[in-house]
């Protein structure tokens, strides 16, 4: 047993340094160009600027290889690096202010965006005319929206709609500007008192909810406790955990018309409702491509 283990070790060991007299080889050329630099700093130093030598490794073996630095392409090179970084960077923006004396500022500049708009009643006709003919009274169901009706009606379709809103969303959020979008799937989601929408999350990169319908909520019932208002059939995205600090839960309280977009990949879900009528949305996963800042 100890025996093998010795083997497997030694085995191990091979494999996990292939290249130990390339290594070293490679050390005394190192030395050797010390040793130039220290007879010829300005030779070393050109040299240095000219070649650049980058090691990668594949399979078994490594193998070396000599390149030209892109010396004159240095300004392009950082002037991309500042445009990637850029897009993660939040704006010193206030989200709230203590006008206590001395006032105090707070700031809550990390993690995902929601965006949030009302879209104009003859684009939620257009759904709701379609679903109507679809959706049964009194049962909750999904069901997908077909390609031409997301499509009809060129620049002003649905589809288009969306996509100028996901590309005010990007610019908004990361500083840049969507070079394609491209939806996967449309659907609607019909639910009455009691359904929820478990908690969950997409696989593209940008998803959307646009509110069709919303139920009768008895005010006085939300009103009771922080419990029985979350029986409005509140929508809620989530990020994170119970932590010190930090805020981890957005809800809000869905509205005709109301048109969300966030990543794809935020957890999000719906409360089930006590009241009258039927909650109806659709929801898109789109992913976008390209653009730059």
């Amino acid at each position: 047993m100890n025996h093998s283990l010795a083997q497997s070790e030694e085995a191990q060991g091979k494999q996990q340094y292939p290249g130990t007299r390339r290594d070293q080889r490679i050390l005394l050329a190192v030395g050797a160009v010390s040793m130039l630099a220290a007879a010829s700093a300005s030779v070393a130093w050109i040299a240095f600027g000219l070649i650049a030598v980058n090691q990668f490794e594949a399979g078994p073996e490594v193998r070396t290889r000599i390149a030209p630095c892109a010396v004159g392409n240095i300004g392009e090179n950082m002037a991309t690096k500042e445009r990637l970084l850029k897009k993660y960077e939040a704006e010193a923006r206030a989200c709230a202010t203590d006008a206590g004396d001395p006032p105090m500022d707070f700031y809550s500049p990390f993690g995902p965006m929601i965006a949030k708009t009302t879209l104009p009643g003859s684009l939620l006709d257009r759904v709701n005319r379609y679903a109507d003919g679809v959706a049964a009274p009194g049962k909750g169901m999904e069901f997908l929206l077909p390609a031409g009706l997301v499509t009809e009606g060129g620049s002003d379709s649905i589809a288009q709609c969306m996509a100028r809103f996901i590309r005010r969303y990007l610019a908004g959020m990361e500083n840049t500007a969507a070079g394609k979008v491209e939806f996967e799937v449309f659907w609607v989601v019909s639910q009455y008192a009691g359904t929820p929408s478990p908690v969950h999350f997409h696989s593209a990169d940008i998803s959307g909810v646009l509110y069709l319908k919303v139920p009768e909520i008895d005010a006085a019932e939300e009103a009771k406790t922080y419990i029985s208002g979350r029986h409005a059939g509140y929508i809620n995205f989530l990020i994170g955990g119970k932590q010190r600090f930090s805020k981890s839960l957005i809800s809000f309280r869905p509205e005709v018309g109301d048109f969300y977009i966030f990543p794809g990949w935020l957890l999000h879900g719906a409360e089930p409702f006590r009241g009258e009528g039927e909650r109806r949305s659709m929801s898109f996963n789109a992913t976008v491509s390209g653009g730059e800042s």
